[in-house]
């Protein structure tokens, strides 16, 4: 994972910074996936949807299903389905 990212995101968010946080964790999600590390994605997608029900920022919110569409494609098929799915509704 990128460390550093995660650690200044998550710096932001002790300070009460919820602005962009879906996105730049959807991006790093969608970096560990593209790395092999697809649990440390999926993990970050939760928190991703989290910060998007926290902060009622939803202007990412299809783009982070769309992402993790594609990580669980890579992974399982089945799964990813439904990720696609929901990112269109």
């Amino acid at each position: 994972m990128t460390p550093l990212i995660l650690w200044r995101s998550n710096a932001a968010r002790q300070a009460g910074v919820e602005i962009w946080r879906p996105s730049v964790l959807g991006l790093l999600a969608q970096a560990c996936g593209e790395a092999g590390q697809i649990e440390d994605g999926l993990s970050l997608f939760d928190e991703a949807f989290a910060a998007t029900d926290r902060s009622n920022e939803r202007v990412a919110e299809a783009e982070l299903y769309r992402l993790k569409g594609e990580l669980l494609l890579g992974w399982e098929s089945g799964i990813a389905y439904c990720g696609f799915n929901v990112s269109l509704w």
